[in-house]
Formats: structure tokens, sequence, C-alpha cells
């Protein structure tokens, strides 16, 4: 078995973006300037950014052989991501969206059809190949096979990084097997009732975790970690020239910088903001290559220093 740094199980995507210059009204017909398709997803998208940064990433979902299913399995071989693990099945779509982009006011409204998609098998893939890797990578999506690969890591010892935008039953079983647990504030926020992003990153503390991280676009982040869980710590977003603010695939881009943050020398929560704000990588597809240490020659770096002499790696 070819050794594997992280291990994703979930969500894989196929978004077709449209771009108009006005979001329309109610019954009106509007014109489209273009259109982009594009592999995304919680997992693929972290899979690719992590891929990028040097890791060897696999996954090991389910997907059937239509056309979405074969335009994401493409992009994700060529991407370099191990798909020896892939399950194959007759009816297992990726998740696909439709996303209008309003050229005018660069928003975006998002449209998901998640009907038939599988994500993670209850009974796939074997422990062997989960207890061989060394970072588990979950999401919401097929929470019965999530489950299952979580509890098969904890008993291993490998960390579990999780990325969670589901208030499902079973979601809280799944975030209390987490020891690497990253969430956006909206997402925090609703499920923690907190008012600030250092009270949802406290109030997700739990004795078991590493780190708990608490993202917030511009702002960076806050998080709490296991050297001191008694108080969250903020880390500013640093100024950078901005490639791709759409925050899930900038969102992924952090979580895969913190993944490689337990396989690898890159230790510092410095970095990951800094990541979370470039963009270590274009969406799946693209032909960005990241460039993972550049952030030490940004005009924050004295900033980096002084956070890494307060804020000492474990």
């Amino acid at each position: 078995m070819q050794p594997i740094d992280i291990l994703g199980l979930g969500v894989v995507a196929v978004d077709d973006l449209l771009f108009v210059d006005g979001y329309p009204p109610p019954d009106a017909k509007t014109m489209v300037l273009r259109r982009e398709r594009h592999c995304g997803g919680l997992t693929a998208t972290a899979l690719v950014a992590a891929t990028r940064l040097g890791a060897r990433c696999a996954y090991a979902g389910v997907l059937d052989g239509d056309g979405l299913s074969e335009f994401a399995i493409q992009v994700m071989r060529r991407e370099g991501i191990d798909l020896a693990h892939l399950r194959r099945i007759h009816t297992a779509p990726p998740a696909y969206s439709t996303i209008v982009i309003d050229a005018t006011r660069q928003t975006r409204n998002i449209f998901v059809d998640l009907n038939d998609v599988v994500g993670a098998a209850p009974d796939w893939p074997s422990a062997e190949v989960i207890q061989a890797c060394r970072v588990l990578f979950v999401d919401f999506l097929g929470l019965a096979g999530m489950l299952r690969a979580a509890n098969l890591a904890r008993a291993a010892g490998i960390p579990i990084v999780a990325d969670i935008e589901s208030t499902a039953p079973e979601v809280s079983r799944l975030m209390d097997t987490v020891d690497h647990l990253i969430l956006s504030w909206d997402f925090a926020r609703q499920i923690t009732s907190a008012s600030t992003p250092e009270e949802a990153a406290l109030a997700l503390w739990r004795d078991q975790r590493q780190v708990v991280v608490v993202t917030h676009g511009d702002r960076g982040c806050w998080y709490v970690a296991a050297r001191d869980p008694s108080r969250a710590v903020h880390q500013p977003a640093f100024r950078v020239a901005v490639i791709d603010k759409t925050p899930p695939v900038a969102g992924m881009c952090f979580t895969a910088r913190m993944q490689l943050r337990w396989c690898a020398a890159w230790r510092s929560v410095s970095e990951c903001v800094w990541l979370r704000r470039r963009r270590a990588s274009r969406p799946p597809g693209r032909a960005a290559r990241p460039e993972p240490r550049r952030w030490q020659k940004s005009k924050n770096s004295s900033r980096r220093r002084a956070y890494d002499c307060e804020h000492p790696a474990t």
C-alpha cells in the first residue's frame, strides 16, 4: 500500500459557475456572460490544496460512473490524488452546484443538489487503509461512514481534522471524535449561540481536542490550543494580494494547511492564516501552484516572528 499523509472520504462536488452582470429579480431573464465548470467540495478542495503543498493525499469516498463523477475523478487524478481506494457504485453522483455570480456586486448565490450523494460509505474503506494514513479529514457527508472512520482513526492514535457545515443529529457525535476542529464563524455561531468567535472557540473546546479554530474571513481566526485551553488566541489576517476570496475555497486551503501542520514541520497557526488569506491554490482544475514559504517574505514577517516567539510551537 502506498503511504498516505491525508485521507479524505467526504464531499466532492462539481460546480457550474454562471457569471451575470447582476442577479435577476423574480420572473426576469438575464444574459450569461460566461460559464465555467470546476471540481470542488469540502474534501476534494482540501485534498487538492494539500497535494499542491506536497502532501500525499488519497480519496476513499463513493462515486458513480456518470459524467459529473468522471469529471471530478479526472480533476482529482490530474492533481495527483490517489484514487486507488475510491469505491464506484451505480448511483452515487457528486454534489452538484450551480453558482450564479453577480460580477458587478461581487456576490454569489449557490444552488446545491445533494440527491443520491453518498460521501463516506458505512463499510468503506478498510480499517487497514484508514489506520495507515497520518491524518484523517472528515466532513458531514455520509455520517455513518465518517463515524466509523473517525473511531478507527482514534483507536490508532491518528489525528482527525474536521470541517463541518451541517447540524444533522449525528454531527455532534462526529465532532466528539475530532481533535482538530475547524469551523467558520457563521457555523460556529449557529451551533454555540456565541456572540463572538472567541466565545465560540472556547465553547467548542473539549479535553480530547488539540486545537479548535474559528475562522472569520479577513479578520483572521480565533483558536484554542491544548497548551492553554483557558484562552482563545486571535491570529489576525495578514495583508496580502487576494487571488480568490470565495469562502469555501479559501477555507479549504486553510484546512489543508492545518492538516499539513500535523504531517510535517509547518507548525505555526500564523502560517495557516496567511494561506487562508492568499489562497494556497486555485480551485481544483486551475493551473496555479502554491508558494508555501512565500508568507515568510511578506511585509508582515515581523508580526510572524513576534507571534512565533510569543507562542512557540510544541
